[in-house]
């Protein structure tokens, strides 16, 4: 996984729903792994700016999927 729900909310992020959070990680991952034809791991291989872009471009998407999830829902 490119970010643990930790991280996610050490970034400032939040998520009432541990589950949820974990499903939008695992997609946010499915995602930008396919955008980027897996890429991505080298990025995070080699550590650096490169991999904490690579992190803060997971949870921003990660947040996008929670808050269409949690619109879904209402």
């Amino acid at each position: 996984m490119i970010i643990t729900a930790d991280e996610f909310r050490e970034m400032g992020f939040s998520a009432d729903d541990d589950a949820l959070l974990d499903s939008c990680l695992k997609r946010a991952e499915y995602t930008l792994m396919g955008l980027t034809e897996g890429r991505l791991t080298a990025a995070l291989t080699a550590g650096g700016f490169a991999a904490e872009y690579v992190k803060q471009a997971a949870a921003f998407q990660t947040a996008k999927l929670l808050r269409e999830e949690q619109r879904a829902a209402i």
